[in-house]
């Protein structure tokens, strides 16, 4: 995750006169998470950094980024001059095909993602039925990162990234239970990082 995230946060928190406290307390955890958070010492996941800026009233992926107006009510959609067209390369029951099925207009910038059409209920509440998870294959997922997994069995879905060794990971599904796993590096064919999601009609 892009550290410069975190002056945006701090001069938002600054002109609205909110408090590393009551951030705490929005997100549900200690003022020492949200220290760390905001110094830039750990990550937090993107269900907290969605909560941060629902919270600071801001748009996602300008406190992401930085490359999108701040104010959410200045930033109520993409501006399809300056959109950036993302391929939607499948859905999260089939992971990425060769061919695009259609395009999402967004801010995203000129970074090589691509997405993903939510398949059924298994991802609710954090991602319904026809919304577009937006995935970046070229960033290296941490910690804390949601990644869409395929493995090399055949297997794929969405996972919350929970430890990443040399030979081995340990995941937590979005779906169902969010149960947890541990897996072999060798056995995955390929993990890329969740970073936005879309609904359908906001492209």
């Amino acid at each position: 995750m892009d550290s410069a995230w975190t002056g945006r946060a701090r001069q938002e928190m600054r002109s609205r006169g909110i408090s590393q406290q009551e951030l705490a307390r929005e997100l549900g955890c200690t003022r020492g998470a949200v220290g760390h958070y905001l110094s830039g010492r750990r990550s937090p996941s993107l269900e907290q950094m969605e909560i941060i800026a629902r919270f600071l009233q801001v748009d996602l992926m300008w406190l992401l980024r930085g490359n999108l107006p701040g104010r959410v009510a200045e930033s109520a959609g993409a501006d399809s001059t300056s959109a950036v067209h993302v391929p939607i390369m499948g859905s999260t029951a089939s992971g990425p095909m060769r061919d695009p099925s259609g395009q999402l207009g967004t801010g995203l910038g000129s970074r090589p993602c691509y997405g993903l059409k939510v398949s059924g209920s298994d991802y609710s509440p954090r991602l319904y039925a026809g919304e577009i998870a937006v995935l970046d294959p070229a960033a290296a997922p941490v910690p804390g990162d949601e990644v869409f997994i395929r493995f090399r069995d055949g297997g794929l879905g969405l996972y919350s990234l929970v430890n990443r060794g040399d030979a081995r990971i340990t995941l937590e599904s979005l779906a169902g239970e969010r149960a947890r796993r541990r897996v072999d590096v060798s056995d995955v064919q390929l993990m890329h990082k969740l970073i936005a999601v879309f609904r359908a009609d906001e492209g």
